[in-house]
């Protein structure tokens, strides 16, 4: 079990630019478990909601353009898709949010 102390000095190491890699080779050399190592290393969420309504309300608009230019609906249904993968990726992001 990996103490908060040892927690917070493993967070001032990488904030000061040590490789994780050498700081799980140098906890796995202390004895400490796989499980223990990994606790210390949260995996990284990454939120694509922005880039989706970028995009999305990018394509809606070029779309609504070509569609009036040429009658080609293609783009109009990929910019409503990524719109529809926004609200899709808000919901839950606030589901979490509610929930913890």
């Amino acid at each position: 079990m990996i103490t908060d102390e040892k927690i917070a000095s493993i967070k001032k190491h990488l904030k000061k630019g040590e490789p994780a890699g050498e700081i799980k080779t140098q906890l796995d050399a202390e004895g400490y478990t796989q499980e223990d190592i990994e606790a210390c290393f949260p995996a990284r969420t990454y939120d694509m909601s922005g880039w989706y309504l970028l995009f999305g309300s990018v394509l809606l608009l070029w779309g609504i353009i070509v569609f009036m230019g040429f009658g080609n609906i293609f783009l109009l249904i990929c910019g409503g898709g990524l719109l529809v993968l926004y609200y899709e990726a808000k919901k839950k992001k606030d589901k979490k949010k509610a929930g913890v």
